[in-house]
C-alpha cells in the first residue's frame, strides 16, 4: 500500500528501489541451486538471460508504464488490450504463482536453515519456520510501501555482498595452496544444461 494524495497514490519507489527489488527478486535460493550445478558455465547462462530476457523485459516493462501511468500495471495494460476478463485472469494467475511459490521457498530456506544449524530440527518446527516467515511477509506487504521498500532493499545489499564475498574467495589460493584458474572452456554454456537452468 502507499500513501494517498489528492491526486493518487504518492510514488515512493525510486530508480535505485526497482533495480535494488529487480536484484533481491532474482537471486534466490530456488535460483542460486541450479546455477551451483552447472557450474562456470552458469555465469554464461546469466549473461544470456541478461541480454535475452532481463534488458527486453525491462525496456517493454518500462514502455508499457510511461505510455500507460494508470494505477494498476499488469491488469490495466491487459485490460486495453483484451478486456477485463483476461485482466482479471490474468493477474489471478500472477497472484496464485506468487502465493504458492513463496512459502515453497520458506518451507526451502527452514529446511537449510536446519541442516545448517539444528539438524535435529522436525519437519513440524521447519514447517513452522515458513509460516513465520510466510506472515512476516504479509506483514511487510501491508505496511506503507514507504516503509516496506527498505527490506527488498537491505536484501539486495546483503546478496550482493555475499556474492561478491564468493567470488573473491573463488580467485584466492584454494586449501591445496593452488590459486583458482577460470578458463574460458569450463564457461561455454553446453546445450544439456539448459533443462537445469531454465526450471
Amino acid at each position: 500500500m502507499t500513501n494517498q494524495s489528492e491526486k493518487g497514490f504518492k510514488k515512493v519507489l525510486k530508480t535505485l528501489d526497482m533495480t535494488l527489488f529487480t536484484v533481491c527478486a532474482i537471486i534466490v535460493m530456488d535460483t542460486l541451486a541450479p546455477s551451483a550445478a552447472i557450474g562456470a558455465s552458469s555465469i554464461s547462462w546469466w549473461v544470456l538471460t541478461l541480454v535475452l530476457f532481463f534488458i527486453p523485459y525491462g525496456l517493454i516493462t518500462a514502455e508499457l508504464g510511461s505510455t500507460y501511468p494508470e494505477q494498476g500495471g499488469l491488469y490495466v495494460w491487459i485490460k486495453r488490450a483484451f478486456g477485463e476478463k483476461w485482466a482479471a485472469r490474468s493477474t489471478w494467475y500472477y497472484w496464485i504463482n506468487v502465493a504458492l511459490w513463496m512459502p515453497s521457498v520458506y518451507v526451502l530456506f527452514a529446511g537449510m536453515f536446519s541442516q545448517l544449524f539444528f539438524p535435529d530440527l522436525s519437519l513440524w518446527w521447519q514447517i513452522v519456520i515458513g509460516i513465520i516467515m510466510t506472515w512476516v511477509t504479509v506483514w511487510i506487504g501491508v505496511i506503507t510501501l514507504e516503509a516496506g521498500k527498505w527490506v527488498p532493499n537491505i536484501g539486495a545489499f546483503i546478496k550482493t555482498v555475499i556474492m561478491l564475498i564468493i567470488g573473491v574467495a573463488s580467485s584466492m589460493p584454494s586449501a591445496t595452496g593452488l590459486p583458482m584458474t577460470c578458463l574460458w572452456r569450463p564457461l561455454h554454456p553446453p546445450g544439456t544444461q539448459v533443462y537445469n537452468f531454465c526450471r
